[in-house]
């Protein structure tokens, strides 16, 4: 599993690239809008399919950036400062609602000359959530290097390595001797994109991602038991607390949700289609499976997702 990292220096070391002086020669706004509605059927991320809930949401994400071509010897590179804003609705668990603020950097490297060249990109973010449910609220910091090598004009693959770390707020303590901060865990994140056009408008694009850390996962009080038992004790969980969410309501009377952090590691396999209907603006659909191995239990999801994006 990945050891505890230091975000400040890793940021450093990411960015280490684009540090360097350079004039900028151009600059220019990028602008990106995007709706998506999205479906996943284990939403609260439980081993057992007793604790399983599933639900909707929409989202509407906007972002402004802006662009500097660099100079010298650096022509090759650009480097993009955005901020963007989103928000989350969902159609049963309203407590999930949220809004997010998000500020990037990206930096951006064409290996010389030509459409079939490399290209380097570079990437930090942190996002900033305020949810209904305010113990959810956090910062999702993420790091992202990855390589695009186009082989023609249909066809591209990419391959890249993120890193992740979520810092929430402390929930209410259960256990004395285990942290409650639930939201607070890293994850490293290997992946690989691919996108083949079929048609002029029309791009099959499929992903494969290998995740390992910390993972949060779903218990109520009726399951809870059998994963204490699993894992040896509570004083093995790596955080625990009650849940504010996803409880009795669901549960039943007197049988409280629960949220813990394991170690744990696993995948995500993807494919999507995406229509060009402008220069601007396509629509996509999409569909996602996830299974992540936490000690002797995995838990599942699919994820079904439709959306509308605007680029300018």
């Amino acid at each position: 599993m990945i050891s505890k990292i230091k975000f400040g220096s890793v940021v450093s070391l990411c960015l280490l690239g684009v540090s360097a002086p350079a004039s900028a020669e151009w600059v220019d706004w990028q602008h990106a809008a995007s709706l998506r509605v999205e479906h996943n059927d284990n939403l609260n991320q439980a081993v057992f399919s007793e604790d399983e809930l599933s639900d909707s949401f929409a989202r509407a994400d906007v972002e402004i950036g802006r662009l500097y071509q660099l100079g010298g010897r650096f022509s090759n590179s650009r480097i993009k400062f955005g901020l963007g804003v989103g928000g989350e609705i969902y159609n049963h668990y309203d407590e999930m609602n949220k809004v997010s603020v998000t500020p990037s950097l990206v930096y951006f490297h064409k290996f010389g000359l030509g459409h079939t060249v490399p290209k380097l990109r570079l990437e930090w973010q942190s996002e900033r959530e305020k949810v209904d449910d305010e113990q959810r609220e956090r910062w999702l910091h993420r790091l992202d290097a990855s390589v695009n090598k186009p082989f023609n004009h249909r066809f591209d693959v990419s391959v890249g390595l993120a890193y992740l770390k979520s810092d929430g707020r402390d929930w209410d303590a259960v256990v004395e001797q285990v942290d409650s901060d639930v939201l607070d865990f890293e994850q490293l994140h290997l992946y690989s994109n691919a996108r083949f056009a079929l048609l002029p408008r029309l791009m099959l694009g499929a992903q494969a991602r290998y995740l390992d850390g910390e993972f949060h996962g779903q218990c109520s009080g009726d399951t809870i038991g059998m994963i204490i038992d699993g894992i040896g004790g509570p004083e093995n969980f790596t955080a625990f607390g009650l849940d504010g969410v996803f409880n009795e309501a669901d549960f039943g009377e007197g049988v409280p949700g629960c949220r813990y952090v394991l170690d744990g590691d696993g995948y995500q396999l993807g494919l999507d289609l995406n229509y060009a209907l402008t220069k601007q603006l396509s629509v996509a659909v999409g569909y996602s499976y996830q299974s992540i191995d936490i000690e002797e239990w995995t838990y599942e999801n699919n994820i079904g997702r439709l959306s509308l994006q605007y680029l300018r």
